[in-house]
């Protein structure tokens, strides 16, 4: 008797400490709940909408525009949650060593999972709140751009040639189909169909539910380039060097448009707008227009009359001048998406990197324009070569008449004074890029979050200052600044320059490693080389 007793007492504690054990749980999610509730109240009834809305980042820059943008702020400060790095050394955690992740690949995130397409042939889906493996898929070729998610499904291609549909819960198999050659792009996620280019030279649309080909358009070239859609149109960019839009439901050919480059590869196309935005790869080695770009700005250029201490008006002038002479080295088109003619020429030089890197793609804005990466002066003359971090901005483009509205700015008295990556010769609110290095944008409303191969900062254009976000700290010469978010890169995937063959896989010398980072809310989904970095900021 004493035993059972004993027994029952044990039995009520345990059962009194389990029901409390639950009640803490239950009223700590409530609080939670009830706290992002009235953080969420908070906020304008327009950034409300765009964070009930933006519970996922489904495909590349978020949208089938490729806007990459989100109307709601995400600001500092920064907290890094978790990360996953290929080398074991950096993972504090303990979790297993990460795969070899392209330069091309976004993170996408749905359903509390983070997908991501590998070079070792898998698609692997992460829990979004720990990074632990939740399932893995493998193909029988390497998975080179992003995936996309609609419905419960994740979609990607593969170098095996085939376009897949998986389980996004399990990552079962739910369908799979053939086309003719290697798949590096991403998918554009319309209604229910999923479209794609392939290196066949096919733009394929499939039925997303069942993998049905609703219809194919083929250009006799190989498409590198990830489809945008707006207007119920298709556009891309092929190898040919040519601009199309075809009818998204049938796809029926719009109109097509050939433009001086070395064809369309590696990033995206931008709609939105009545426009078409795209950057190619340019016909020829990139160190060219980097050099024109800062001679163009320099104290005594070579080859131009002094610009850097006249106005916009002047250089502005003198940008499309030497477009107007040499449009091969133009890297940013923009076409009529009714006429499929240019629309304007913007005034923007060259700033990128990778051999064969593309400029940086523009983010769409809600107010018609576009903010980019451009070239000009507000007094500072350009220093150096190729690799300059001076003459470089973030700009608003407008979309109508085609000039570009100031938004981050020179304003120190004295911009002769420190060495060339001194990055606060021109004060608190300029961009930090280097013109060789690839450049990334995405915008949460009040903020542009600029990636590039050393880190990652913030544009406060409500508060005009510069917020350090992150910081790649090994492997690129020297650390790009002091910000809460480091990133250890471990071992770069360096890619061997070819100029000889625009159709090689290995485009890029390792600094074509910046794509913007997706956002879930408060979250960042942060790629560099092969390292994942979940970040958390604040909403306001």
């Amino acid at each position: 008797m004493a035993y059972l007793n004993i027994l029952r007492k044990l039995t009520s504690i345990i059962l009194v400490l389990f029901f409390l054990f639950v009640s803490i749980i239950i009223f700590s999610t409530w609080q939670t709940y009830f706290e992002q509730d009235d953080e969420l109240k908070a906020l304008p009834s327009s950034k409300q909408e765009s964070m009930k809305s933006n519970t996922s980042w489904p495909q590349v820059q978020y949208d089938a525009n490729r806007s990459g943008y989100l109307s709601h702020t995400v600001g500092g400060p920064y907290e890094v949650l978790w990360r996953r790095s290929m080398v074991e050394e950096y993972t504090s955690d303990g979790l297993d060593s990460l795969f070899p992740i392209s330069h091309r690949v976004q993170a996408i995130v749905a359903d509390s999972l983070i997908f991501l397409p590998s070079n070792d042939k898998s698609l692997y889906a992460l829990s979004a709140s720990d990074g632990t493996t939740a399932w893995s898929y493998q193909t029988e070729g390497g998975l080179v751009n992003s995936a996309g998610y609609a419905d419960g499904k994740v979609f990607f291609g593969s170098t095996d040639h085939y376009i897949y549909a998986l389980n996004a819960s399990d990552g079962s198999l739910v369908w799979r189909f053939e086309t003719g050659s290697t798949v590096k792009t991403a998918p554009l996620l319309v209604d229910t169909k999923v479209i794609m280019g392939s290196s066949d030279g096919k733009m394929y649309a499939l039925n997303q539910e069942d993998g049905t080909e609703l219809w194919s358009y083929d250009i006799g070239v190989p498409i590198y380039d990830t489809a945008a859609h707006d207007n119920g149109k298709v556009f891309f960019g092929g190898m040919d060097s040519k601009v199309y839009a075809v009818n998204a439901e049938d796809g029926a050919e719009v109109w097509n448009i050939q433009i001086p480059a070395q064809g369309f590869r590696d990033r995206w196309t931008v709609a939105g707008h009545g426009k078409v935005i795209l950057t190619p790869v340019l016909l020829m080695d990139h160190h060219i227009p980097l050099l024109n770009g800062t001679d163009m700005f320099k104290e005594n250029p070579d080859y131009y009359d002094v610009t850097y201490n006249k106005g916009w008006a002047a250089q502005k002038a003198v940008i499309l001048d030497y477009f107007d002479r040499l449009p091969y080295r133009q890297p940013v088109h923009v076409i009529d998406q009714e006429t499929g003619q240019v629309a304007f020429t913007p005034p923007i030089m060259y700033a990128s990197g990778g051999a064969l890197s593309p400029h940086c793609q523009p983010v769409l804005l809600p107010n018609g324009n576009a903010n980019i990466v451009y070239r000009r002066s507000f007094g500072e003359p350009a220093r150096h070569g190729p690799t300059t971090n001076s003459a470089l901005y973030t700009g608003e483009l407008d979309l109508t008449t085609g000039d570009i509205i100031t938004v981050d700015r020179c304003d120190h008295d004295n911009v002769f004074e420190g060495d060339w990556h001194d990055w606060d010769v021109c004060g608190t609110y300029k961009s930090r890029f280097i013109s060789d290095e690839s450049t990334g944008l995405m915008r949460t409303g009040d903020v542009i979050y600029q990636y590039a191969s050393r880190g990652a900062m913030g544009l406060d254009t409500a508060n005009e200052t510069l917020i350090p976000f992150s910081t790649v700290i090994e492997g690129t010469g020297y650390e790009y600044f002091d910000a809460p978010v480091d990133i250890f890169p471990g071992e770069q995937n360096y890619w061997v320059v070819d100029y000889d063959n625009i159709f090689a896989e290995l485009s890029s010398d390792g600094n074509d490693s910046s794509r913007p980072a997706a956002v879930v809310g408060d979250k960042f989904y942060i790629l560099n080389y092969h390292t994942l970095v979940v970040a958390k900021g604040v909403i306001r």
